[in-house]
């Protein structure tokens, strides 16, 4: 907390074959960067996409203003 506009930074470290689970986000924009292995990610409208070491995920929730 108190990093001007970033509010939250967080490393997660998720074992093969296990889930982080849904978490609620509001107003907020995410970025996600895999290291290695892949991470599926999946929203509440069921869209998803599978990332790959070195790719980038930018997610935009709720509502921004």
């Amino acid at each position: 907390m108190g990093f001007r506009a970033l509010r939250v930074m967080n490393e997660d470290r998720v074992e093969p074959g296990q889930e982080v689970g849904a978490r609620p986000h509001r107003d907020m924009e995410i970025v996600t960067y895999v290291l290695a292995g892949a991470l599926e990610h999946r929203d509440a409208t069921g869209s998803g996409e599978v990332l790959r070491p070195g790719e980038f995920q930018r997610t935009a929730t709720g509502t921004l203003g």
